[in-house]
């Protein structure tokens, strides 16, 4: 245990692991829209195709099945839904700082993936930062703060 611990404090220095998470982030940067990305353009576009969720939400974007029966069945005829989907089934998520950078995202680079995807490595790898200052007060030896932001950074990030 004592060899590993210096490894990893010798190994994994922030600007290391910010490195190698970078490294390991690169393909991400060149993915198109997928999935959801167009859901979320569609809400924030100016015309959305469903109505404005009454769940606190400031765009909707994480609200993707409310409990309103006319909505779900709108996405039931639509064919986001299959047919046989539940009548108390529903899916949303309360999510303000997403929703806040993704209008960002499409407001400053409409249509471009790549400009998303480095928006959303830059507050991640901010957010590492300042669980990498938290972890180093709170952790009895340093070893058990680099592990711990090991673990969040390359958690499949």
């Amino acid at each position: 245990m004592q060899k590993m611990t210096e490894f990893a404090i010798q190994h994994f220095s922030w600007p290391r692991l910010v490195g190698l998470f970078l490294l390991l982030a690169t393909p991400m940067v060149f993915a198109p829209f997928m999935s959801d990305d167009y859901f979320h353009l569609l809400m924030l576009g100016s015309h959305p195709p469903l109505p404005h969720p009454a769940d606190g939400s400031l765009y909707g974007l994480f609200s993707f099945i409310n409990n309103d029966a006319g909505s779900r069945q709108l996405l039931i005829n639509q064919g986001v839904l299959p047919w046989w989907t539940g009548d108390n089934f529903y899916f949303k998520f309360w999510r303000p700082l997403a929703e806040i950078t993704h209008r960002v995202d499409y407001t400053l680079a409409p249509q471009q993936p790549m400009f998303a995807h480095l928006h959303n490595i830059a507050w991640f790898v901010a957010l590492g930062a300042v669980l990498y200052r938290f972890y180093s007060h709170i952790a009895p030896v340093s070893a058990v703060a680099v592990l711990a932001i090991v673990i969040f950074m390359l958690n499949g990030n």
